[in-house]
Formats: structure tokens, sequence, C-alpha cells
């Protein structure tokens, strides 16, 4: 390989991680709590009821954490819509044959929904449950 192809080949990767990095950033690093009433569950992961911090440090995972049992779960996720403000951010769960299903977050970064997207084609008989979060810190 020859200098300048090296070159060339060192400045596309440093351009594609700054770009990275930089669209990365201006979505990432925050946290929110929501205190869940029911079971539910993430992806395939049932999580007790009680207070949760969801965060993320993706654009694409959340982070569950269980304030009570210390367990966490992530979540991945894809945008699906704009931003709300703080004091309309909620934490969105599907409730269908007697489960409650993580399926989605608008917040203040945006509006998230999981990969198993119940919200589409609502099943017939399913209910939409919002629960409120609260930011507790964020970019």
């Amino acid at each position: 390989m020859t200098a300048r192809a090296l070159l060339h080949k060192t400045f596309v990767i440093l351009t594609l991680t700054a770009t990275l990095l930089l669209s990365a950033g201006a979505q990432t690093g925050w946290s929110a709590v929501a205190r869940i009433p029911f079971d539910f569950f993430v992806e395939s992961t049932r999580m007790p009821r009680g207070d949760y911090t969801i965060s993320s440090s993706s654009p694409t995972i959340l982070l569950f954490y269980n304030k009570t049992t210390k367990n966490t779960q992530q979540a991945f996720t894809g945008p699906a819509g704009p931003a709300v403000q703080k004091k309309d951010a909620k934490i969105v769960f599907v409730l269908f044959e007697q489960q409650y299903r993580f399926v989605g977050l608008r917040g203040i970064h945006g509006t998230w929904r999981t990969s198993a997207d119940y919200l589409k084609t609502l099943p017939q008989g399913a209910k939409v449950i919002e629960i409120p979060v609260t930011y507790v810190n964020s970019n």
C-alpha cells in the first residue's frame, strides 16, 4: 500500500468515526426515572413492578435498571417520531393477553420503539398504557 493510499484510508476512517461520535452524542447520555406499577416484559425478560432508572448511552439501546433488585435489562429500539417536552415524556407499554410489554418511549431525544413493535398493528383487545418519566440527567 502506498503512503498516499494509507493516508486516504486513515482520513476516511477518522472522518467516519467523528461523524458517528457526533451524531450519537446528540442523543445519548441521559437517564430518567419511572415508577412502573405492574410486572412487564422487556424483550423476552420479565421485569418486576417497581422504581426504575431508564437510561441510554447509545441511540438504539435503552437500559432498564430496577432500583430494588438491581437487575438491568436492555431494549433495542429505533427512531419512531419527534421529541416531546419533558413534561410530556412517557414510557409506553401494551397490555395484551394479560401481559404488559414495553414497546417504546416518547422522550426529549425523540420517540423510540422496540423492534417487536406492537403499536404498528395493535392486536384486537390490546390496550396502550403510558407511564410518565422524569428526566434526571439529559444532554
